[in-house]
């Protein structure tokens, strides 16, 4: 036996029977769905659930954020859909995800990877999943809008951007394109040819693919009117694969008069265009604002900075997601808000005044420092959704936060590793996918037989009211429809849940299949059939995984504290030369086993210049080791 291990301290293991106790219990779902409240842990900050928390699904195996609920009030608990989009660095399955109220999966478009603007619109009296699809250089997008019955682009041979996709009720789009152009961009001391990044906007015949109206912003706009340089983009601008993004638009709206209103973020500016001549008729925030404001002192609508998602309400009020700062661009603004913020302004274009009717800022007063959404929603709540920083807020009209939800930990929040461009909720949609229920054969470490348990699940079904597993003994070929006979029926609740196969006290037949009911007994969809004496797969359960790494890591402290006493007299002799006393290292190693009563008596020698038992202190080794007695 290499090793012996002592007797554990009661206090030692209580300690780790509480680690145990804690991992166990702060599982997604062992508490959280056991109450009426959605899942919350004051762990999860701490990275508990890892930097980009995630739920797994055994049968379809897709993925879905892990959302904390830091703030949940009732009024959340209404039906609806929420509409994301997770991406970044951490984010292994990017794809537009649709979710419950309570944070759980719906829909999951994984084979679409990365997308943006992700939202239900109405298209020819269908409501209709919309996203951006394409490459994302960082700031904008050269790609398609995806309308899930057919595939839209931009017109004249333009790509498509990332920002904003917009139909309306003539079924025509409105979109954002990015075109690279030359221009004369000596105002940035750059004195030979430059490149720009043209702001444009379109609106298209979506059924033809006509182009009714482009708008261009440099033929409106001046360069001195943006907060942006080349340099603080890292932008040479000198040729069309480093041209300037000098305006930056990221948001169109319409009005029943046919006027738009636009945002620019590196102008911090919302424009309202006249849809003949695309003459800008008004401008509101940047150096060029037209508007006095007349808000509540210390309170501003007009100071908007690097802002996103404008949308005009209609009786000349609007709203607009204010970012308040940009990280590495902020150095010469001018006064702005101290936090991202939900804006409500209201205009008077005619004697140019705007005021501040409310204001909704980041619950923790946090910075957003790109991106960002504001819905409001049939209830007249708002949503906000918080860009760079992964997560939503759902306030009441009153600005009392509702539902405070967050999909990464605080600890990497703002570096950039998750975010979600915009965050949409829905109250109508119905997802009747063309697909099968998925199903799949597990066992665990507790089944009792050799097949254990089956899950299933429907990705966007969101009609079912029961699942019903069925079965059959007949050989393959030998199936007609009434030989399955019905084994077992559970609820649905949540997107995937489970047969106990192995808590069935009658033989469950060798082919089964999992049917989809709605409330009213119909037949919604059928899965294809299991051979479940064949196609079982192990699956370890997420509690035992982490009672053994406990108890692995618990194994590991006894083996490396068993080894440091073993090394402790050679450390000792190391330790208490004058050589090394005076470094770094040799404090850190006297201070290591300062609690030991020998070693506080070899520094009580040192520091008196007595003499080492065992050492020679005058004679020195080349290699700085003292010669034994």
């Amino acid at each position: 036996m290499l090793f012996s291990v002592s007797p554990v301290s009661p206090s030692l293991a209580r300690v780790a029977f509480l680690i145990c106790l804690t991992f166990v219990l702060q599982q997604p779902g062992v508490l959280a769905l056991k109450t009426k409240r959605p899942f919350y842990s004051t762990w999860y900050d701490w990275g508990w659930y890892g930097l980009y928390p995630q739920r797994s699904y055994q049968s379809s195996g897709l993925l879905s954020p892990l959302f904390n609920f830091r703030t949940w009030q009732s009024e959340c608990n209404d039906h609806g859909y929420v509409l994301l989009e997770p991406r970044g660095l951490l984010v292994t399955q990017p794809g537009p995800v649709i979710t419950d109220k309570q944070g759980n999966l719906v829909w999951k478009g994984a084979e679409w990877g990365e997308v943006m603007d992700f939202k239900v619109q109405v298209y020819q009296s269908q409501q209709v999943l919309t996203f951006w699809v394409g490459e994302d250089s960082g700031t904008f997008g050269q790609g398609r809008y995806i309308i899930v019955i057919r595939e839209v682009s931009a017109a004249n041979g333009r790509f498509g951007d990332l920002h904003e996709f917009k139909i309306t009720s003539d079924g025509t789009a409105l979109l954002t394109s990015y075109v690279q152009t030359p221009a004369d961009l000596s105002h940035f001391d750059i004195s030979t040819q430059g490149w720009i990044y043209e702001s444009v906007f379109q609106e298209i015949d979506i059924a033809t693919g006509t182009l009714l109206f482009e708008w261009r912003a440099s033929n409106h706009y001046s360069f001195n009117d943006t907060y942006a340089s080349p340099s603080a983009l890292g932008e040479l601008a000198t040729e069309p694969s480093t041209a300037f993004d000098w305006f930056h638009i990221n948001s169109i709206d319409k009005d029943t008069d046919g006027n738009y209103y636009i945002s620019s973020r590196y102008l911090h500016t919302v424009s309202c265009i006249n849809d003949t001549s695309g003459e800008v008729l008004w401008t509101l925030g940047g150096k060029r604002n037209e508007f006095t404001d007349v808000s509540p002192t210390g309170m501003f609508a007009s100071n908007i900075a690097w802002n996103h998602h404008a949308t005009y309400l209609g009786n000349e009020t609007l709203t607009v997601f204010d970012n308040a700062k940009a990280k590495g661009m902020s150095r010469n603004d001018p006064p702005s808000s101290q936090y991202s913020r939900r804006v409500l302004a209201k205009l008077d274009p005619t004697n140019k005044i705007v005021e501040l009717l409310q204001e909704f800022p980041h619950p923790r007063g946090w910075t957003a420092q790109s991106q960002g959404s504001v819905q409001i929603l049939p209830s007249a709540n708002v949503l906000v959704g918080w860009g760079y920083i992964p997560g939503y807020t759902e306030f009441s009209s009153a600005g009392k936060p509702l539902c405070d939800v967050q999909f990464a930990p605080t600890m990497i929040s703002t570096l950039g590793w998750v975010k979600n461009y915009r965050t949409a909720q829905n109250d109508e949609w119905v997802g009747r996918p063309g697909t099968r229920p998925a199903v799949k054969v597990f066992r665990d470490l507790f089944s009792r037989s050799a097949m254990g348990k089956l899950s299933v699940s429907w990705n966007g079904a969101t009609e079912v009211a029961r699942w019903v597993l069925q079965g059959v003994d007949a050989p393959i070929g030998a199936w007609p429809e009434a030989v399955f006979q019905n084994v077992m029926e559970i609820e649905r609740n949540g997107f995937e849940n489970v047969f106990e196969l192995d808590k069935i006290e009658y033989e469950v037949p060798q082919y089964v299949r999992v049917a989809a009911l709605d409330s009213d007994e119909k037949v919604l969809g059928v899965s294809h059939v299991l051979d479940k004496t064949r196609e079982a797969t192990l699956a370890v359960p997420w509690t035992i995984m982490t009672v053994v790494l406990t108890a692995s890591c618990f194994l590991f402290y006894k083996v490396w504290r068993k080894r440091q006493l073993l090394l402790q007299p050679v450390m000792r002799k190391i330790c208490t030369q004058k050589v090394l006393r005076h470094t770094a290292l040799g404090s850190w190693l006297v201070q290591s086993y300062e609690k030991e009563d020998d070693i506080i008596e070899y520094q009580q020698m040192l520091y008196h210049d007595e003499d080492v038992p065992g050492m020679d202190l005058n004679e020195m080794n080349g290699d700085g080791r003292g010669k034994q007695e």
